[in-house]
């Protein structure tokens, strides 16, 4: 059993390759349709002897391919569009606070209005928020007077929401965009510090 469980997580990955079909397959989907094909092999429905047609039918049919869609992790980068409106959100209600590191909440294909911020404050202090809900141009969960940018970043990870079992893989990093201080006047020995905006992504390793 083992053995053939080997064999299809093999055909499933093969399939997937050689159509090019733009879908991540996790370990708990790829467990999944191995269960399925294993019961269509004991009912019948696909023959031994041609497993690997059989298996490819079967994951290539339209309602297969909804159950991986619906299933598969949501680790695309945050929208330039949602960078914005955080952004232009801090500038309006809190101008002291520059947003300079935006991540998804989640990665649950539901949860893609979600995302958590991290934040520099003109004190120097760090701040950070797990949900920033886009639908609704809303604010919440705060954790504030940090000391730095990796106890931030420690506290977002740990409210992160994995659907996966492959946090390792799909976890928020994969959904990261790092801003640069924007016009934030930042008092430090009295000067302040106007900078330019530089803004770069960072992109899953695939």
């Amino acid at each position: 059993m083992e053995n053939r469980r080997k064999e299809l997580f093999h055909y499933i990955d093969k399939i997937f390759d050689s159509q090019n079909v733009d879908l991540v397959i996790t370990k708990r989907v790829k467990e999944a349709l191995a269960k399925v094909v294993e019961r269509k092999i004991l009912t019948g429905e696909i023959k031994v002897a041609t497993l690997k047609q059989g298996v490819a039918d079967f994951l290539l049919k339209e309602g297969t391919l909804s159950f991986i869609r619906e299933r598969q992790p949501e680790v695309s980068c945050v929208p330039e569009s949602v960078i914005i409106e955080i952004k232009k959100y801090f500038q309006d209600n809190m101008p002291n606070c520059q947003p300079i590191e935006v991540f998804r909440s989640s990665n649950h294909p539901n949860d893609a209005h979600l995302y958590s911020i991290v934040g520099k404050n003109a004190n120097g202090s760090y701040s950070c928020w797990t949900s920033y809900n886009a639908a609704i141009g809303s604010l919440n969960h705060g954790h504030y007077g940090l000391s730095g940018k990796e106890e931030a970043i420690d506290i977002l990870d740990e409210y992160f929401h994995d659907i996966t079992d492959e946090r390792e893989k799909y976890n928020m990093n994969c959904s990261k965009v790092a801003i640069a201080p924007e016009q934030l006047e930042v008092q430090q020995e009295g000067m302040g510090m106007p900078a330019q905006v530089v803004q770069y992504r960072q992109r899953r390793a695939r």
